[in-house]
C-alpha cells in the first residue's frame, strides 16, 4: 500500500540513503563517476539537507514501511528535491508526488534545477527548459537545467 506522509526528522537517514541510491543508479551515463561521487558523497551536507526539508513542504512516499520516494517544494514554487527509488520508477509515483507538491504552493510558476537525467520527466509534466546551469561541488563542475512550469493554484 502506497502511503504519503509529511517529513519527520527521524527519517533523515532514510531520505539520505534513498537520495544517494537514486543518484548512483539513475545518473549513470549522464554524469561522470567523479561528478556522481561529488554529488552523493562530497557534495551532500546532511545538516543542510535536514534544515532544508524542515523549512519546505516535504512529502515522503512509503510502500508499507519502505521509503520509496520523497520531494520538497518551497512556498515560492522552487522544487528542490524529487527522488524515486529505481524499482518504483515508471509506475506513476514520481508524477503523483510532483502533482501533490505542486498543489501545496500558491504561486504563478514552479521552478526546478533538474538533473540532466530528470529532464524528460519534467518535460512530460509541462516544464520548459530555461537555461543550463553550471555549479561547483567539491571542486567538480556539474550541470543541471533550470526549468519552469506556469502554475495556476487550484
Amino acid at each position: 500500500m502506497i502511503i504519503y506522509r509529511a517529513f519527520k526528522a527521524t527519517y533523515i537517514q532514510s531520505v539520505v540513503a534513498l537520495m544517494r541510491q537514486s543518484v548512483m543508479t539513475q545518473a549513470q551515463g549522464y554524469y561522470t563517476d567523479n561528478q556522481i561521487d561529488a554529488w552523493v558523497n562530497s557534495g551532500l551536507n546532511i545538516r543542510h539537507l535536514f534544515h532544508q526539508l524542515m523549512a519546505s513542504h516535504t512529502i515522503m512516499v512509503f510502500d508499507g514501511r519502505t521509503l520509496i520516494a520523497f520531494g520538497d517544494i518551497f512556498d515560492d514554487g522552487y522544487l528542490d528535491c524529487l527522488y524515486v527509488d529505481e524499482a518504483y520508477q515508471h509506475k506513476g509515483i514520481g508524477k503523483r508526488l510532483l502533482h501533490h507538491l505542486e498543489s501545496m504552493v500558491d504561486t504563478d510558476q514552479i521552478h526546478v534545477d533538474a538533473a540532466i537525467n530528470a529532464m524528460p520527466f519534467f518535460i512530460n509534466q509541462g516544464y520548459l527548459s530555461q537555461k543550463e546551469n553550471r555549479l561547483l561541488r567539491n571542486g567538480v563542475v556539474m550541470t543541471n537545467i533550470a526549468m519552469v512550469k506556469p502554475w495556476i493554484p487550484h
